[in-house]
């Protein structure tokens, strides 16, 4: 199985402070120590990334959100992943569409892709 586990959720905002000031004082989560914009759960680990919908994302050029109502969408749900080699294989074998970026300060390699029904997946991949 390539899937190990979620790793987090990107959800785009109105008001990012606002909801992270909800986040903390009404869920008792934390702000996390690597990035003032992802929130922490109870053992640290950064499992919401707060943005605001009128700031872009590095996929917005490959697939802008569509904001809807009084906040932004969903923009990813993340998953850890082994096998980059394997993965990006089989995604350009059967030509899906896709996005790849490196975040090399912090070892790590990405795939983006959407998923039938229009949900995009962020695969990540730890170095």
């Amino acid at each position: 199985m390539t899937v190990q586990s979620l790793d987090h959720v990107n959800i785009r905002v109105p008001d990012p402070a606002a909801t992270k000031t909800f986040l903390i004082d009404v869920l008792e989560m934390s702000v996390s120590s690597q990035r003032e914009s992802w929130i922490s759960d109870a053992d640290g680990r950064p499992i919401i990334h707060l943005g605001s919908i009128e700031k872009p994302y590095p996929t917005d050029d490959w697939h802008p959100p569509s904001a809807g109502g009084d906040s932004g969408p969903v923009h990813h749900v993340a998953l850890n992943c082994a096998d980059y080699g394997k993965v990006a294989a089989r995604l350009e074998a059967r030509k899906v569409d896709h996005f790849t970026s490196a975040q090399p300060g912090i070892a790590l390699r990405q795939i983006f892709v959407r998923i039938p029904g229009g949900v995009m997946l962020e695969l990540n991949f730890w170095n």
